[in-house]
C-alpha cells in the first residue's frame, strides 16, 4: 500500500519525501539515494534512479565484476598492510569487492580492477580515494608489497 503511495506522488507532485522523480521519461522511479547528507542533515538524491544511473556509466549488468578473483589481493601487503581477512567460499560474492585501482569508475580494463575484501576496500577508497593516477598507485602498492612481502 505505501509503495502505491510513494509512486502516485511522484507521477503526480515529481517528488516524494524529497525524492525526486527519475528524469527518465516514462521512469516514475524515485532517485538513487547518494549516500551523503547535506550540512541540515537531508538526504541527497540523485535525478535518476539507480538503473538509469548505473546504465549511464556502462556498469549495468556489473560488467567489471567478471575480473573479481575468490580471494582479497592485498595478502601481498599492497595497500600497506596484510590483509587476514578469512573469506568463506559460499559467502565470497559479499564480501570480496572489484575495485577500481584508480578510483575511475568508467575505466573498466582489467589492468585497473583489483579484488579486495570490504575492509580493504574501505581503507584503500579512504587512504588512496583522491588518487587518479594508475602508474601512480601501481607503483605505491608495488612498493608497499616488496616492503610486507
Amino acid at each position: 500500500m505505501s509503495g502505491q503511495r510513494i509512486f502516485r506522488d511522484l507521477i503526480t507532485h515529481g517528488t516524494y519525501k524529497g525524492r525526486p522523480k527519475c528524469i527518465h521519461e516514462g521512469c516514475n522511479k524515485p532517485g538513487h539515494n547518494v549516500g551523503n547528507k547535506r550540512k541540515d542533515g537531508t538526504k541527497m538524491y540523485r535525478k535518476t534512479c539507480a538503473k538509469h544511473h548505473f546504465t549511464q556509466y556502462g556498469i549495468c549488468g556489473w560488467a567489471y565484476k567478471k575480473y573479481r578473483k575468490t580471494y582479497c589481493e592485498n595478502v601481498d601487503g599492497r595497500l600497506g598492510f596484510v590483509c587476514t581477512t578469512t573469506i568463506i567460499a559460499e559467502h565470497a560474492e559479499n564480501m570480496l569487492d572489484t575495485d577500481h585501482i584508480n578510483n575511475n569508475h568508467d575505466d573498466n580494463r582489467k589492468v585497473n580492477m583489483q579484488t579486495l575484501c570490504a575492509c580493504c576496500h574501505r581503507i584503500k577508497t579512504r587512504t588512496m580515494g583522491h588518487l587518479t593516477s594508475l602508474s601512480y598507485i601501481k607503483k605505491l602498492m608495488i612498493r608497499n608489497a616488496q616492503n610486507h612481502g
